[in-house]
């Protein structure tokens, strides 16, 4: 028997149809303190809005020494920013270290790469920015990232064939040429269902607002589709 369905009500009451995933892929890096207020930012919509977030790494210092550097050095107003993060973070339950390291996050992010193909991304973006934001680790050491890796299942032998495969430093490449294609020079940025950028660190009610905006524009469309 074939189905057609039009407009109805049902249990959860008289939807115009089904939601549209919101697809959001964020640019970002590990050592970006505004790019871990801005996920937990985003977090706190997830109870209103169905999207899917796709991280994406973009190192944004490439001339940091392999082995990271004191914040200090070229940075020395990081105390004042974090000292604004952490105000606009708190109502969040966001709470920033003072990062006495920058890191070069270059072998942290290619590992991020590998951990995609496990399906393991989102868990091993918090688990760095867990380690760097929150316990001040220098996820420049390869120590670090296998410990970082290790809390989510990712052993340190995974870690270290990901640094020896070729495939998954192309792939951060790829990432950067990707953010290229979208003017991106600065972390974080957000492409919303690639009709929408956002550069910078946005309260959540700017978010909101446009994921309204698509949802009233797929009902619209899915009205006139129904009534065609």
């Amino acid at each position: 028997m074939k189905e057609i369905k039009g407009y109805c009500c049902d249990a959860t009451g008289c939807p115009i149809g089904t939601r549209p995933t919101i697809h959001i892929k964020i640019f970002s890096d590990y050592m970006c303190a505004w790019c871990y207020l801005a996920d937990a930012f985003l977090a706190s919509l997830k109870n209103r809005y169905d999207f899917e977030l796709e991280h994406i790494g973009f190192e944004l210092h490439t001339s940091t020494p392999e082995n990271g550097e004191p914040m200090a050095l070229h940075h020395p107003s990081t105390p004042q920013t974090l000292a604004l993060i952490n105000q606009l973070g708190a109502a969040y339950g966001l709470k920033i270290c003072d990062l006495p390291i920058l890191a070069n996050t270059k072998k942290a992010l290619i590992v991020g790469e590998y951990a995609k193909t496990r399906g393991l991304s989102d868990a091993y973006v918090h688990a760095m920015w867990r380690a760097y934001m929150v316990d001040g680790k220098n996820i420049s050491l390869l120590s670090e990232i296998e410990s970082a890796a290790n809390s989510i299942g990712i052993t340190s032998e995974e870690v270290r064939n990901a640094l020896d495969h070729p495939k998954y430093r192309e792939a951060l490449e790829k990432n950067r040429a990707i953010g290229q294609s979208y003017g991106i020079t600065s972390v974080p940025t957000f492409i919303i269902n690639d009709e929408y950028k956002l550069s910078g660190t946005l309260r959540p009610e700017v978010f909101a607002e446009i994921f309204d905006e698509i949802l009233a524009n797929d009902a619209c469309t899915a009205r006139k589709e129904a009534f065609s």
